[in-house]
C-alpha cells in the first residue's frame, strides 16, 4: 500500500492479484522536541568503554553481529554517517548504494544476517509507479538508524518468513511519490501522491519490499517502518476479503460501513471523526485501520495514547471497538511471531511509555 507521508502498501496476494494501492496521506510537520541528539565524542568513548573498538570508530564484524544485541546495534548506528570527504565522490556502480562508511557497511551486514534484508538507497530505475530522489548523507544515517533500531524489536523469523521465497528489500529516497491509484483517496487528478513510506504489491519473483522517505521527521519515520512492516505481514499471512470483513464488522453497532475514501490531501495524523478510530486516516480502509493500531502499539508513547483513550472512552460501543481492534492486533503478532509477541512483549512497551510520558511530564 502507499502511506501518504506516512505512508502505506499496496495490497495483493502472491497469486498474481492486481490489488489497489491504498494510500496515506502526509502527515501535519510538527516539531519533535524529544528527537534525539548525537555526540560523535560520547559515542566513540562509549563504543572504547564496551571493548567494541578495533580502531576509533569502527565496530568489528564480529562484535557487531555477537556482541551486546541492543548496545551493539544502538551505538553502532549512532556513528552512521562518518563519511569522509572522499568518499562523498564514491559511487557504487554496481546497486547505487553508499557503502563507503564501515558502520554503514556493518549495519547492512547486521540487517542481512540476522533479518534477511537488504538495505537499498533509491528508488527501481524502472519503476514508473514510483518517484523519489536522491538523499544526502546525513539523511541516510538517520533512516539507516531509525530501520535497524525500529526492525530489531521484532524477532528475526518473523521478518525473514515476510521476504520467503525471493528476499526482503527496504529502499530509502528523498520526497518519495507514487503515480499510482491509491485505495482509500479520493481522485488528485493523476497527481502524484507524496508518501512517507510505501509497500508495493508483490510481483512474482521479486523480493517483498517497502520503501521510505527520508525527508519525515525521525519520530514519524519510526511510526511508519511498523506501519509499513504491518502491511507486509497482512500481505504475507492474511486473506485480504476475510480481514477486511472482519475489522468492518468491529463497527457492526454503530455502523455497516465505517471506511470511506477521504479527500486527496487529507493529512495522516488528522484527528478522527470518530472516536473508534485512532486517527481519520485509520477510516479509509481496514487495512489502514490495521496498520495504524499496529504502529500505535509499536510505538512506546502511542502505545500509552491508544490504551489512556480506550480506557477513558464513556461510550460503551466506542469501548468495545477499541478493545477488538486492540486485542486482535495483539493475536495477529502472537500468531505470525508464533508466539514470541505474546503478553510480556506487549507490556514491555506499556511500561516503557508511561516511563517515557513520566519523563516527559517531569521535565515539563
Amino acid at each position: 500500500m502507499n502511506r501518504l507521508e506516512k505512508g502505506g502498501q499496496a495490497q495483493g496476494k502472491q497469486s498474481g492479484e492486481q490489488p489497489n494501492a491504498v494510500g496515506r496521506e502526509q502527515q501535519n510537520r510538527t516539531p519533535n522536541r524529544l528527537a534525539e541528539r548525537w555526540d560523535s565524542d560520547l559515542w566513540k568513548q562509549q563504543m572504547i568503554d564496551a571493548g567494541l573498538v578495533r580502531q576509533p570508530g569502527v565496530v568489528s564484524r564480529r562484535s557487531f553481529l555477537t556482541g551486546g544485541a541492543a548496545l551493539v546495534v544502538g551505538l553502532a548506528v549512532d556513528n552512521i554517517g562518518k563519511f569522509s570527504p572522499l568518499a562523498k565522490w564514491l559511487d557504487d556502480k554496481v546497486v547505487g548504494q553508499f557503502d563507503y562508511d564501515e558502520i554503514v557497511k556493518e549495519a547492512k551486514a547486521y540487517m542481512k544476517e540476522r533479518y534477511n534484508v537488504n538495505l537499498m538507497m533509491g528508488r527501481e530505475k524502472n519503476r514508473e509507479d514510483v518517484l523519489g530522489n536522491p538523499l544526502a548523507l546525513d539523511k541516510y544515517r538517520v533512516v539507516l538508524r531509525v530501520i535497524t533500531q525500529e526492525m530489531s524489536k521484532y524477532p528475526p523469523e518473523l521478518i525473514r518468513k515476510i521476504g520467503e521465497p525471493n528476499g526482503f528489500e527496504v529502499r530509502i529516497v528523498e520526497d518519495l511519490a507514487t503515480a499510482g491509484s491509491t485505495t482509500g483517496m479520493s481522485s488528485n487528478n493523476n497527481q502524484a501522491y507524496r508518501l512517507a513510506g510505501l509497500a508495493p504489491a508483490l510481483t512474482r519473483g521479486k523480493a517483498a519490499q517497502f520503501i521510505l522517505d527520508s525527508s519525515q521527521p525521525e519520530y514519524f519515520l519510526r511510526q511508519t517502518v511498523h506501519h509499513e512492516l504491518n502491511h507486509r505481514c497482512a500481505t504475507k499471512w492474511e486473506n485480504r476479503e476475510k480481514r477486511d470483513r472482519q475489522w468492518t464488522d468491529f463497527h457492526a453497532k454503530v455502523s455497516r460501513s465505517p471506511y470511506r475514501r477521504l479527500p486527496a490531501g487529507t493529512k495522516s495524523d488528522t484527528p478522527p471523526k470518530e472516536r473508534y478510530f485512532l486517527t481519520q486516516y485509520a477510516s479509509s480502509a481496514p487495512v489502514e485501520d490495521e496498520a495504524i493500531c499496529a504502529e500505535h502499539m509499536m510505538t512506546p508513547s502511542l502505545m500509552v495514547v491508544f490504551i489512556e483513550k480506550w480506557k477513558n472512552e464513556q461510550d460503551q460501543n466506542t469501548k468495545d471497538i477499541l478493545a477488538l481492534k486492540y486485542l486482535q492486533t495483539k493475536k495477529n503478532y502472537a500468531v505470525w511471531s508464533e508466539g514470541k509477541m505474546g503478553d510480556a512483549f506487549w507490556q514491555s512497551i506499556i511500561d516503557q511509555g508511561y516511563r517515557e510520558k513520566q519523563n516527559t511530564t517531569r521535565k515539563g
